[in-house]
């Protein structure tokens, strides 16, 4: 069987993850080796919010400080990650 995913040149690979959401993006580096860091040169760094906090949690003020903080600091890391030349 041919891998023609693995013929793409790592720009379009690159183009492709820039129009997903950061968590999907990160999730395509498991499908080929060669894929494994490529998510880290992404154009455009997109964090669906609607995954992070939902009205439910922000009913509790408390959790929701404890919630954000979390997902700020995902976010800290995930730019410490990037190796885009830009945004």
């Amino acid at each position: 069987m041919e891998d023609r995913l693995g013929q793409l040149p790592d720009e379009v690979i690159v183009s492709i993850q820039s129009q997903l959401t950061v968590r999907e993006a990160v999730q395509t580096s498991s499908l080929l080796t060669q894929w494994h860091y490529l998510w880290m040169h992404v154009t455009r760094l997109n964090f669906d919010v609607s995954q992070f906090i939902t009205w439910k949690i922000c009913h509790y003020p408390r959790l929701c400080r404890k919630e954000g903080m979390k997902h700020i600091n995902l976010i800290n890391n995930v730019l410490d990650f990037h190796k885009g030349a830009h945004l």
